[in-house]
């Protein structure tokens, strides 16, 4: 069975019945594909998600709170160089999607709580905005906004409104806009290299 976007723009209500009779489907054996174009969906919908990308499909990494005994133990893995691992946490119910920090499009203070966003989606973090940026410095990111953290490699305007008024066009697909403290323009310009 094929389902395209089976649960996009329905109520709870809705999502709860596909979820149930997936579950009969999958207890008989049938092979199901859903297609969504939102991870939360597919995440929430499956056990194995997969993201379809220029040299095909990958697998989704998630971690379910289950210790795998064929895993590396961690004196192994801190040998491992961090510059290359490391990954950006965030949280969907009960799993755990990494982000490669290159993927991330800019992080936002959203009521006391720092959200990664990526494209459209949202995802939460356990991090606030203060301890993610020290973390995201050597990446690229820069604090713009009191409430912003943005990928610089993805700025693709400066935008100015008034004397004291600046944006920050991110080159995705809504082609979000996030506010530039007046007090970060310099940091901006310098980072740059504007005059």
């Amino acid at each position: 069975m094929v389902f395209q976007e089976p649960i996009h723009g329905v109520d709870i209500k809705t999502i709860n019945i596909f979820i149930s009779m997936l579950k009969k489907i999958t207890d008989n054996k049938v092979p199901a594909l859903i297609l969504v174009s939102n991870i939360e969906h597919a995440l929430l919908l499956s056990d194995v998600a997969y993201r379809l990308r220029e040299n095909g499909l990958q697998e989704i990494e998630v971690d379910n709170g289950e210790k795998d005994e064929s895993a590396p133990d961690a004196e192994t893995v801190s040998t491992l160089s961090t510059a290359k691992l490391f990954k950006i946490p965030a949280k969907i119910d009960d799993k755990v999607i990494l982000f490669d920090p290159m993927e991330i499009d800019y992080i936002e203070s959203q009521e006391g709580k720092a959200m990664i966003v990526v494209n459209h989606e949202s995802f939460s973090l356990d991090s606030t905005l203060a301890e993610i940026e020290k973390k995201l410095e050597v990446y690229g990111f820069y604090r713009c906004h009191r409430s912003y953290i943005v990928n610089l490699q993805k700025v693709r305007e400066i935008i100015t409104w008034s004397k004291n008024t600046y944006s920050l066009r991110i080159d995705n697909q809504p082609k979000s806009t996030i506010p530039l403290a007046r007090t970060k323009m310099q940091g901006i310009q310098d980072m740059f290299n504007l005059k």
